[in-house]
């Protein structure tokens, strides 16, 4: 039935491979990380069963312990910036900024049994983690923890501030693609 998302998503990759990561640096790759999971919240609440396929292909694997081709840009994210060791060669890495794999892991597989105020003490924690700079991005987190209850404006400037971060450093990222997909038909 979701045959298309799953051949659409696999299209749209933009960390495939290792070599994908020249040029970037951990702190693009972390501000990018935690912009698809404000977008993967925002599915969660305005479609479920896209954001449900998402986290199942995210993790097929059940580790994060390196890239793979067959898997999510955000499960590849999520392998680099908590091993950046191992891909130092191919990004510039930032000391003490991680993505905290077991607990986004946790975070996915009780994907739709995290209540609003787990769901809000985990991006703040992954926010603090990725050492996410700037107002908009955090005020974009405020709205996404609460988004069933946002206004409208809210909702339109945290979509805008998620746009200008893709627009700017991911627009084939996977989730990015799905996500506008689904807001613009």
């Amino acid at each position: 039935m979701f045959d298309f998302i799953k051949d659409e998503l696999v299209e749209a990759r933009l960390f495939k491979y290792p070599d994908n990561l020249k040029g970037r640096s951990s702190l693009d790759l972390a501000k990018l990380l935690f912009s698809s999971i404000l977008v993967l919240e925002i599915l969660r609440v305005e479609n479920e069963s896209q954001a449900w396929t998402y986290v199942n292909r995210t993790m097929a694997f059940n580790d994060f312990d390196h890239m793979r081709s067959g898997t999510t840009d955000l499960a590849n994210m999520i392998a680099v910036l908590s091993n950046q060791n191992d891909y130092e060669d191919q990004l510039k890495t930032k000391i003490g900024l991680y993505a905290p794999a077991l607990q986004i892991k946790t975070y996915l597989r009780t994907f739709f049994a995290n209540t609003h105020s787990s769901i809000r003490s985990f991006l703040i924690k992954l926010d603090e983690d990725l050492m996410i700079a700037g107002s908009d991005l955090h005020q974009a987190r405020r709205t996404v923890s609460d988004w069933a209850g946002a206004t409208s404006g809210e909702k339109s400037l945290a979509w805008a501030t998620l746009t200008r971060v893709f627009n700017q450093q991911g627009t084939q990222l996977d989730i990015w693609v799905l996500a506008k997909n689904h807001f613009m038909h």
